[in-house]
């Protein structure tokens, strides 16, 4: 009686153990895409955001941008861009992932990474391949003006290797629009 009681309890420990690991193993499989050292993100996005000054971001898996992930800018409101990168200085290194995007969006898509201010971007793949990089065919009604966009005479951009593509683009831009204002 005894032993049948301790196997039932195993048992019942055991099914406890599983079930209360259960949102964890669920958890993880969200993939995350990029990382700042050992903090990871589940977008580019909320790391470029969370980046301090001078980090770098790896990105750690391919990754498509959805549209919901497109927001108004806060420079050009009648553009969408991904991210924006104002007063800091990032670096995003591919490291040989693919990032894609098929935006169909009501505004054009004024770019995927907009630098402005005294931002600075720096791309790089720093995988043995590099073509790693970004991989942009604009949705059938939606427009690009560019896929980088630098304003400003003092926003920097740098790119140091990595692979970069977008379909089609407004006449008169073109894959780096760079315009100075002030």
């Amino acid at each position: 009686m005894k032993n049948k009681f301790r196997r039932v309890l195993s048992i019942a420990i055991a099914i406890i153990m599983v079930v209360s690991m259960m949102p964890m193993a669920f958890a993880a499989d969200e993939t995350n895409v990029a990382a700042i050292g050992e903090i990871e993100y589940a977008s580019i996005k909320a790391a470029v955001v969370a980046a301090n000054d001078g980090d770098t971001i790896t990105v750690i898996a391919d990754h498509e941008i959805a549209n919901n992930e497109f927001a108004t800018s806060t420079v050009y409101a009648q553009f969408d861009s991904y991210v924006e990168i104002l007063d800091k200085a990032v670096t995003i290194d591919f490291n040989g992932k693919k990032v894609t995007a098929n935006p169909e969006l009501e505004n054009n898509v004024s770019s995927i990474f907009f630098v402005g201010a005294t931002g600075s971007l720096t791309l790089k793949d720093s995988s043995e391949a590099q073509n790693g990089g970004l991989d942009v065919t604009m949705g059938e009604n939606t427009q690009a003006y560019s896929l980088i966009f630098a304003d400003g005479n003092q926003s920097k951009l740098s790119i140091e290797s990595g692979d970069y593509y977008i379909d089609k683009i407004e006449d008169g831009y073109s894959m780096i629009y760079a315009a100075q204002t002030g």
